[in-house]
């Protein structure tokens, strides 16, 4: 599943993009019998990712994303990777990666 981050961070609240990704893998947890089993790999494309955006991204909404990936899901996630990260990001995407290790058995690179 491919999520690319570049909307309008007036119109739309990374809540919204995140509901509409939970709303792509309940989709294609319904449709598709082999993801159900087997799990997706979640690739984020941050080309475009405005600081209104980054901005967003406090610690409540990444709590409740982790959990929401680790515990209720409707698909494994095997694997999530973030492209094209802004400089300021990368720091704080490793931070987090390491944080999200240690926190349960799903991949983050």
């Amino acid at each position: 599943m491919i999520t690319r981050v570049s909307y309008c961070p007036k119109r739309f609240h990374m809540r919204d993009v995140m509901a509409y990704t939970a709303m792509g893998m309940e989709v294609i947890a319904l449709e598709n019998d082999n993801a159900a089993i087997v799990g997706v790999v979640q690739i984020f494309d941050l080309s475009n990712l405005d600081v209104e955006h980054a901005a967003q991204l406090d610690g409540g909404l990444l709590r409740k994303w982790w959990y929401w990936m680790s515990e209720c899901s409707p698909l494994r996630i095997n694997v999530t990777y973030c492209l094209n990260a802004p400089k300021e990001l990368q720091s704080w995407l490793g931070v987090l990666r390491t944080l999200c290790v240690k926190m349960s058995p799903v991949e983050y690179m």
